[in-house]
């Protein structure tokens, strides 16, 4: 219940600003899971090229840290995001494969130079630590369903439908920024990247979070991409990129449904155990991927790597990145520097994402010649990112330590409360204490 409530009350007292960010995750995300894909492939272009897109996004966060940060961060955000969806405009207008690559890798610095606002838009719905993963996934829903129609419209191939579809989007950007600008403002960062660096815990394991987010997603998405293109029985029934819109789809509907009971598991069972849970998650549907067949002879590609696939990968990615690492990377955040902290975390997202694809190439003939044994090289990633996660200290609260927040913290007059015990104390303390010296 938490989940809908918070984005019940988030849409009726705030809904401009909670728009804002509605719109930027369905035109990110959207990108990075379909659009993308189907720009290259109507430029003739390989989805290795995607590098440029996330090469820019890792220059885009530099510059963030560098000079957008001390800046007009309202300015930086509308102008960023405006580019952002011009570009989208353009792109699926256009089909000449220099423009593309160009574009894309403009975009990525778009989402670079702007994504690491997001660690403040967080801190904006996840202010009850006890619902933070019900609240973030909450938000996802209306994402999901976004994208779930940008993926229609593209797979109709009708240029100008698509190029509307983002003219939109970004009409309801400005809208909604336009009535959020003046009460919603962003201060520029007071902290230098000097102090940052030198601070004393420096919070590398949660920078390390980040990688690892970048690195899982790309990877297993990318490894989707792969088979879909390498798949003769696929090509046959759904030729690419017909087969990825259907993956998508089915991906975006098993997350949406799937939210507030991932988003319930994180509030329960806390950030690092629902993290691992949808790693290895992740990584036992590569098991299934080579094994199913023997043990289901009549069991078709088709049903493994667009029915099965995108269920198990849609309720892990769910699980591992938008209630797990999204909420943990801001609860674990140095609030002192939380907008450089942002940009390095976005630097490190996108090393993990460069590294993810990378490394699927790599195993490119691997997953051709011997598919049996992807899963095994898998499982070593995952238990690499295993140590990372636990080396992080969990979060969420005990069930004893949110009570205590509550009678205390949260209160209006806990002050007054505070004061009044320590008198208690004291009134107690003194004549045992003037005893004792006579």
């Amino acid at each position: 219940m938490a989940g809908r409530d918070s984005l019940r009350v988030l849409l009726a007292t705030k809904g401009p600003l909670a728009a804002i960010g509605l719109i930027n995750a369905s035109m990110v995300w959207g990108l990075h899971f379909i659009f993308e894909f189907a720009f290259l492939f109507a430029a003739g272009l390989d989805p290795f090229n995607i590098v440029f897109h996330l090469g820019g996004f890792i220059i885009g966060s530099f510059f963030f840290i560098l000079w957008f940060s001390k800046n007009n961060l309202n300015s930086v955000l509308l102008t960023t995001c405006i580019g952002l969806g011009l570009s989208l405009i353009i792109l699926s207008l256009f089909q000449n494969p220099i423009l593309i690559i160009v574009i894309l890798s403009l975009t990525g610095f778009s989402i670079g130079s702007v994504g690491p606002l997001y660690y403040i838009y967080g801190g904006f719905i996840t202010t009850n630590q006890e619902s933070a993963g019900r609240d973030m996934l909450a938000i996802y829903i209306p994402v999901g369903f976004v994208i779930i129609i940008g993926t229609i419209i593209v797979s109709t191939g009708i240029e100008v439908l698509l190029a509307s579809y983002f003219a939109v989007l970004l009409f309801l950007f400005i809208l909604s920024f336009s009535f959020v600008r003046r009460s919603f403002s962003l201060s520029p960062r007071k902290s230098t990247l000097r102090e940052y660096l030198n601070k004393q815990n420096f919070p590398l394991p949660v920078l390390l979070l980040s990688l690892i987010m970048g690195f899982f997603v790309t990877n297993s998405y990318y490894t989707a991409i792969v088979l879909l293109n390498t798949s003769e029985e696929i090509s046959l029934s759904f030729p690419y990129p017909e087969s990825l819109f259907i993956f998508v789809f089915v991906f975006f509907l098993t997350s949406m449904i799937t939210c507030l009971p991932c988003g319930f598991l994180s509030d329960r069972l806390g950030r690092r155990l629902s993290i691992l849970i949808g790693l290895y998650l992740g990584a036992f549907v590569y098991f299934l991927i080579p094994i199913l067949p023997m043990f289901i002879p009549n069991i078709s590609e088709v049903s493994i790597l667009l029915g099965i696939f995108p269920i198990f990968l849609g309720v892990s990615i769910t699980l591992v990145c938008f209630g797990g690492i999204s909420v943990a990377n801001y609860e674990l955040a140095p609030k002192e520097f939380l907008m450089i902290h942002g940009g390095v975390g976005y630097v490190f997202w996108g090393l993990g994402c460069v590294t993810g694809v990378i490394t699927v190439e790599l195993l490119k003939p691997l997953m051709e010649t011997q598919p049996i044994l992807l899963p095994f090289v898998m499982i070593f990633a995952y238990l690499i990112a295993t140590i990372v996660v636990n080396q992080n200290k969990e979060p969420l609260l005990s069930k004893t330590e949110q009570d205590w927040e509550k009678l205390f913290f949260r209160r209006k007059d806990a002050i007054k409360k505070y004061a009044e015990a320590a008198q208690k104390i004291v009134e107690k303390i003194e004549p045992l204490e003037n005893e004792r010296k006579s």
